[in-house]
């Protein structure tokens, strides 16, 4: 007989693998802008502490996308 209930959630390692799992499709489906855009508005604090090389390497692409990204964005913000 059991002595103990046994549990219904999934071991830690299986939901860490799911969530890992999960990360790497969201990043391989989603756009550059995209990806951009929700670490920027997750972390914003963040993204303007660090240097623009390490979150470009973090996200996978170029040093010079995301100042051109904040250049167009100031940009378009003037015509509002």
């Amino acid at each position: 007989m059991l002595r103990f209930a046994p549990s219904h959630r999934p071991a830690p390692r299986l939901r860490a693998h799911a969530a890992y799992q999960f990360r790497i499709k969201y990043l391989y489906s989603s756009s550059r802008e995209e990806l951009y855009h929700a670490f920027n508005q997750l972390y914003p604090e963040f993204v303007q502490r660090i240097p623009q090389y390490l979150l470009a390497s973090y996200l996978g692409f170029t040093p010079e996308y995301p100042q051109r990204n904040q250049e167009q964005t100031n940009f378009l913000n003037g015509f509002k």
